[in-house]
């Protein structure tokens, strides 16, 4: 490649031969004459022991933008993937992309045309759309804001986007800022599943002019969480915790950043986990691990104890009784409104 790209789409990989056809197809499908030059394709393969390699191998004979593949000897992690993924990328902006993901139609144009008119932009979260395990429908996410807002204050961006920071696939981040931050700031201290949070954080805090955009432009394929299937369900909750935890004091200190960080998370993410495990039957042991480790974490946060502590009292089959009643009301009425029903 001859110029320098104005997008790299960076996918960190390991064992999703599976998916990975899907993942690349919805990028090649989407491309334009006008993109020579502009666009390339880089994927960090992280010791995969499936047809990874070959599939990539076969994907890129065939594919209209240039592919960058690289296979680590070993699994380094998930987090060193990460910033290996964007260390093989020539783009000015990268877009990490989950190797079981999808970029919608027509969003890697509205991409480059953000990037065309918003100039000096630290980075752009995006909007998704959820789907269910094999893409076949969409499915109601209300975790998601809804309205896209240009940000220029380092503390406002964190504190409204970090839950969704964690979603990796929906962040395009300046690579030149990118750099710097990891080689300035000890990023190997937050390799804790969301090494990706700490530099956003460092490059918000020396570039605060980030955009949400409100359309979705990719699509996660929900049900797949890798971590939880090699982990077990309290190891992952335990990540959560612990990552959001580390990354925001490692970023803005013990101040009222950290202290909302740690508020929306106890009261939020934590909750809609907690409500996951009683719909599935999840044993009490896990509830009292998990109780454990919350008090611990979040015991001086009012929006805790209202919003998350009931859950661990609460009975599987009572939830379940709550969940039936939501689902023929107000449910119904939020899939009217996303479009759904």
């Amino acid at each position: 490649m001859t110029e320098t790209p104005e997008l790299s789409i960076c996918i960190p990989a390991y064992n999703r031969a599976r998916y990975l056809p899907t993942t690349l197809e919805s990028l090649t499908s989407q491309y334009e004459e006008k993109w020579q030059g502009k666009v390339e394709i880089c994927v960090s393969d992280n010791a995969s022991t499936d047809d990874t390699q070959l599939i990539v191998s076969q994907i890129a004979k065939r594919s209209p933008l240039p592919i960058v593949y690289s296979r680590n000897e070993t699994n380094i992690g998930a987090d060193r993937n990460y910033l290996k993924v964007i260390s093989l990328a020539h783009g000015r902006y990268c877009w990490f992309l989950g190797s079981d993901d999808i970029i919608e139609p027509g969003g890697i144009s509205q991409v480059l045309g953000i990037l065309e008119r918003e100039k000096n932009l630290s980075g752009i979260s995006v909007k998704r759309n959820t789907y269910c395990l094999d893409l076949s429908h969409r499915i109601l996410d209300r975790s998601i804001p809804n309205q896209s807002r240009l940000y220029q204050d380092s503390e406002t961006a964190f504190r409204a986007l970090v839950l969704y920071f964690g979603y990796i696939s929906a962040q395009i981040i300046d690579k030149n800022l990118w750099d710097g931050v990891v080689a300035e700031f000890p990023v190997q201290n937050y390799l804790n599943a969301y090494v990706h949070i700490y530099v956003i954080g460092q490059m918000l805090r020396k570039n605060p002019r980030w955009m949400y955009w409100a359309t979705p432009l990719v699509g996660w394929r929900s049900g797949n969480d890798s971590f939880l299937s090699e982990l077990g369900r309290y190891r992952r909750l335990e990540i959560d915790v612990v990552g959001y935890k580390d990354t925001a004091l490692g970023v803005f200190g013990r101040g009222r950043v950290y202290h909302d960080t740690m508020s929306f998370v106890g009261s939020h993410h934590v909750r809609f986990y907690l409500m996951t495990a009683r719909s599935e039957n999840v044993s009490a042991g896990f509830f009292f691990k998990a109780f454990t480790l919350c008090v611990k974490n979040y015991w001086r946060y009012p929006a805790f104890w209202f919003k998350t502590f009931p859950l661990f009292l609460m009975p599987s089959s009572v939830y379940k009784s709550f969940r039936w009643l939501y689902r023929r009301t107000w449910k119904k009425r939020l899939l009217r409104n996303q479009g759904l029903a």
